[in-house]
């Protein structure tokens, strides 16, 4: 029974190390982009994949995709949240249907 339960932590413990966004994607994606220059200047970062730490505040499903709106939280390097530094830091992302869909 003991062997059972040190199996058992080990296995959720090796899981909760896991990246929650898929390996191909970080690598696509940008994370030098601070969030205030994306702030100021939406248009010219438009169609791009960025990389932002945040908690999701509200997901919709859509007919046409999802739509996010998350309150960013710095992260680093490994994807670790710092803390939040203002709440009214908030933006919305949207993930078209035809690329499938989230929950």
């Amino acid at each position: 029974m003991k062997r059972i339960g040190v199996a058992a932590l080990f296995v959720t413990l090796v899981a909760a190390c896991t990246p929650v966004i898929r390996q191909d994607l970080m690598e696509k994606g940008t994370r030098v982009v601070h969030f205030e220059q994306l702030r100021k200047n939406p248009q010219e970062y438009m169609g791009r994949l960025f990389i932002l730490g945040g908690i999701i505040a509200e997901a919709e499903t859509l007919k046409e995709g999802t739509r996010i709106e998350a309150v960013y939280v710095p992260a680093d390097r490994y994807g670790n949240l710092l803390g939040i530094e203002h709440e009214s830091n908030r933006f919305m992302a949207f993930y078209p249907a035809e690329r499938g869909l989230l929950d």
